[in-house]
C-alpha cells in the first residue's frame, strides 16, 4: 500500500496511470492523527474516457479507532458519513460525463481517547457507470490508513 498523505499526491499517484480498458482509479488519502483528535483524509477518483456518470462507494473504518463525525460530497453528489456504524458512503450521478481528476469527498474521523494503532480505510465501489447507465470497469483501489498515536508521543 502507497501511503498518500495528501490530496496532491492522491491526484499524483493517479494521475496517468490507468491500463487500458481501465475507466477509473480511486485513491482514499493516508494519514496519522494524536488519540483525541480529527483528522480529514480525501477520496480521489481518476477517470478516463468515456466518463463518469454515476457512483457509489463505501469507505469502511475501525469503530474501536474511529468515529466518522462528518463529510463533504462532489457538488454532484452526496455522503453519509454514519452511513452504518463503521462505514461512510459516497455517492454521485451526473447528466456530463466527469473525466480526470474528481474528488469524491472526504471524511473527518475523530479518533477516541487512549486509542492506538491503525485504521485502514478500505473502499468498495457499489456502483460505476457513465452517464447512459452502462457499467464501467473499476481499476486499481488504493485504500488508506490512519495511524493513530498515542498523545504525547513524537512522530
Amino acid at each position: 500500500v502507497q501511503d498518500v498523505s495528501s490530496l496532491s499526491e492522491a491526484r499524483d499517484v493517479l494521475s496517468g496511470n490507468a491500463p487500458e480498458g481501465i475507466v477509473a482509479s480511486l485513491v482514499v488519502q493516508s494519514g496519522q492523527v494524536q488519540a483525541g483528535d480529527t483528522i480529514t483524509v480525501h477520496v480521489v477518483l481518476e477517470a478516463s474516457k468515456p466518463g463518469i456518470g454515476a457512483f457509489t462507494m463505501d469507505l469502511y473504518h475501525d469503530p474501536n479507532l474511529l468515529t466518522a463525525v462528518s463529510c463533504d460530497s462532489n457538488p454532484a453528489g452526496l455522503c453519509n458519513a454514519q452511513f452504518e456504524q463503521r462505514v461512510s458512503r459516497f455517492t454521485f450521478s451526473t447528466a456530463t460525463p466527469l473525466v480526470g481528476a474528481i474528488e469524491v469527498g472526504s471524511v473527518t474521523f475523530q479518533t477516541a481517547v487512549g486509542a492506538k494503532g491503525p485504521s485502514s480505510l478500505d473502499a468498495i465501489v457499489l456502483t460505476l457507470s457513465d452517464p447512459y447507465g452502462r457499467d464501467l470497469q473499476a481499476g486499481q483501489i488504493r485504500n488508506g490508513v490512519i495511524e493513530v498515536i498515542p498523545r504525547g508521543n513524537p512522530d
